[in-house]
């Protein structure tokens, strides 16, 4: 997303990362987008997917203090308030 290219939906599919691992969903969560969010859930975004840098759409919208994005991924989503991204090579 951080590109300058629009939202990552290279396939019918939500789910699916583009060819960069950006997920649609992270990259709206990211950036605080609640009507996009919103879309997005409604045709059928995972909030448990992470995208090729292991990030959750909730970890993307908490880390950037988008409140009402976290809101609606909690309420709407039911994303799980709990999850933690895993640790990688990059991320210790």
């Amino acid at each position: 997303m951080g590109r300058g290219r629009g939202l990552p939906i290279t396939s019918g599919d939500p789910n699916v990362p583009d060819e960069y691992g950006d997920m649609a969903l992270v990259g709206a969560a990211r950036s605080g987008q609640v009507g996009v969010i919103r879309v997005l859930l409604a045709h059928g975004a995972k909030t448990g997917i992470q995208d090729g840098f292991g990030w959750l759409p909730l970890s993307a919208a908490a880390s950037r203090g988008h409140v009402e994005a976290v809101e609606v991924l909690v309420k709407e989503g039911k994303a799980d308030i709990d999850a933690r991204r895993p640790r990688t090579a990059w991320r210790r």
